[in-house]
């Protein structure tokens, strides 16, 4: 509902201003909102409609946006999905969020249609879906529904290593749009790159600039090499990427011989920035840094920093609040660490089929549990001192350890097994698995099985980047395992022959 006012505002407003570019297209905002009221039509005679969940896979592309205007023109519900999710993954997330059909790009789309059955598939390639935001038939209906019906589902993962579906009302994507409107730097003429994937929570930074009246620049592959391209040549004022990115981008040889000088802004989110990077990226794009928090359960970005404040994630965007608690749930005073909470009309409404996450997230009073420690300090800045407590941040990915040990020990040759982070230069973070070896047959190679069993059934950032064969797993008196220990073991060399390290 909300994205599609902001389509045919903008249609209005600013009818031959460009709204959104990639590779192989570039659509004004008016273009932009026949081309979705077109679609909307098709999606409509093949029987999608309100309240209807709809599956999006697909890498970054102009086809998403419109999509997502399409579906939000019908009142139904965009699930969004990583498009390198594998069958497997694929199956869990499709029952989770009950969606019944499919939009995106072809080989995804064949995934998911092998991974569940779906009454409608519609891919970007096929003739059919180029003849609907072509044709002459737009839909004409008005949907002024519920601002607490279902608007969109993100999908985060839990401890216990399953998929969580994140449930945001068409209310709550609103306020997120609206917070990032009044806090950001968007505005008519800002021209932004988004160097993250659509399907994460940054969607309501790309809705906000939108909604501006700026211009959405996206990578379809987010590669150092193409985002720079895209910089110099559509004169890109702000970029939005993870730090990895920015590394790579550094590290390219084609930023000596590319020209940045209209970059302004470079916010960056989702892992921790390196002091030197920082620097780094200073120096060589000529822009101001901006740190920016945020987490999907929240409905989006939480903070976004001002590009002087060293140390801090920045303040509350305006309608936010963040506040640290101890164990008791007492509010801390400044530069007291504690946990963080957010309170904003953003919040999400809790996850799909998970009462009990629900209820372990959702504090009284509108508060959201982050899981995420840190402090306030005396200007209210926020500051992280820890994400959760087992989270790798694999190139601004979250990958939770449990999902892998999961599919891990699912081998026979595997008594148990547990994976951490190891810091990576280009990645930020990988996985690394250390495994107890069961008295099988098959022990011998089981490390290559590992391998292969880690490509079948978990998407690449997730794979673990090593594994190690221990004798045993350390544990504390209670018997949980020491993770502590195990991510010191994880950077120091081990004996050939004890330790099998494995790259993906």
């Amino acid at each position: 509902m909300w994205i599609s006012h902001i389509g045919r505002r903008n249609a209005i407003r600013w009818p031959d201003a460009y709204a959104v570019v990639d590779a192989h297209q570039r659509l004004t905002h008016r273009e932009l909102d026949e081309r979705a009221t077109r679609l909307a039509g098709a999606l409509a005679r093949d029987g999608i409609g309100r309240g209807e969940r709809v599956a999006l896979l697909s890498s970054n592309r102009v086809e998403v946006l419109e999509t997502q205007v399409a579906l939000s023109r019908l009142g139904a519900t965009v699930v969004a999905l990583n498009p390198t999710l594998t069958s497997d993954e694929l199956a869990h997330a499709l029952a989770l969020a009950e969606a019944g059909a499919a939009v995106g790009e072809r080989a995804p789309l064949s995934a998911a249609s092998d991974a569940a059955r779906l009454s409608v598939v519609l891919a970007f390639e096929d003739d059919r879906y180029c003849r609907a935001v072509r044709g002459c038939d737009g839909y004409e209906g008005r949907w002024d529904g519920d601002p607490d019906s279902l608007a969109a589902v993100l999908f985060s993962s839990a401890t216990t290593g399953r998929a969580k579906a994140i449930a945001l009302a068409q209310h709550a994507l609103r306020a997120s749009t609206l917070h990032w409107l009044a806090g950001g730097s968007s505005a008519p003429g800002t021209v932004l790159l988004l160097g993250t994937p659509l399907h994460h929570s940054t969607l309501t930074v790309a809705i906000g600039h939108l909604a501006a009246g700026g211009t959405l620049v996206l990578a379809g592959q987010l590669t150092p090499q193409r985002c720079l391209e895209l910089i110099e040549a559509e004169r890109v004022t702000h970029a939005y990427m993870v730090p990895s990115l920015i590394r790579f981008c550094l590290e390219a040889r084609a930023l000596q011989r590319t020209d940045v000088s209209s970059l302004r802004e470079l916010i960056h989110g989702a892992a921790p920035m390196p002091d030197e990077l920082r620097a780094q990226a200073a120096d060589a794009f000529g822009a101001t840094l901006r740190d920016c928090y945020g987490q999907a359960e929240a409905g989006g970005p939480i903070t976004l920093g001002d590009g002087r404040a060293r140390g801090s994630v920045g303040e509350p965007l305006p309608g936010v609040e963040v506040r640290v608690v101890d164990g008791t749930e007492a509010v801390c005073p400044p530069d007291q660490l504690g946990d963080i909470q957010v309170r904003a009309a953003s919040r999400m409404a809790g996850y799909l089929g998970d009462d009990e996450a629900s209820r372990a997230a959702l504090a009284p009073m509108g508060w959201l549990r982050t899981g995420d420690l840190g402090h306030l300090d005396g200007g209210g800045r926020v500051h992280l001192s820890d994400r959760r407590v087992d989270l790798i941040i694999h190139g601004g990915q979250n990958v939770y350890p449990a999902e892998i040990e999961r599919v891990l020990n699912a081998e026979p040759a595997v008594r148990e097994c547990a994976v951490v982070a190891m810091d990576d230069e280009h990645w930020g973070q990988v996985p690394v698995a250390f495994v107890v070896l069961a008295d099988h047959p098959g022990a011998d190679d089981v490390v290559d099985r590992l391998r292969a069993r880690a490509r079948h059934r978990l998407a690449a950032f997730k794979r673990p980047a090593t594994f190690r064969v221990l004798d045993e797993l350390p544990r504390n008196q209670a018997g949980k395992v020491l993770k502590r220990e195990l991510r010191i073991d994880a950077t120091a060399p081990h004996e050939e022959g004890r330790a099998a390290c494995n790259r993906l």
